[in-house]
């Protein structure tokens, strides 16, 4: 299916808007979707990189919830982790992207005792406390 890429036609923009066409028309939405996404995505990066965005904590947290959303984790997590500046928004959108991957995985997997250390052990080291504590 992806013989554009293949053929080193994935990054020029006519042929992808055309394939985008092309699959709206074929009533073939999802794979027109997923062109789309993973074309922006990565079109978008690109351009960050060529005009050096790189050193503005907005973009690259938008970098962060793009790629954590369309499951790129690992990009995500390089990217956030060669952000000098980290915002709160920052950190939220790498927590969140965490979730979405703890949500897929319950999809397919049932969770062991492991599974849940981990987000426990997520949850206080970002200060998130599961048991709420009364004051006497």
């Amino acid at each position: 299916m992806n013989y554009w890429i293949e053929l080193g036609l994935g990054s020029d923009v006519f042929v992808m808007n055309s394939l985008i066409a092309m699959y709206s028309k074929c009533k073939r939405v999802d794979i027109a979707v997923e062109i789309f996404e993973n074309f922006r995505g990565k079109w978008i990066h690109g351009h960050v990189i060529r005009y050096s965005l790189e050193n503005s904590v907005f973009v690259m947290t938008a970098l962060v919830d793009m790629y954590a959303k369309f499951g790129g984790v690992h990009a995500a997590k390089k990217l956030f982790s060669m952000t000098d500046e980290q915002h709160v928004i920052t950190w939220n959108v790498v927590i969140d992207g965490t979730w979405e991957l703890l949500e897929k995985m319950l999809m397919g997997f049932k969770p062991n005792d492991v599974t849940f250390q981990c987000i426990l052990s997520a949850c206080s080291h970002s200060g998130l406390s599961l048991l709420h504590q009364h004051e006497p």
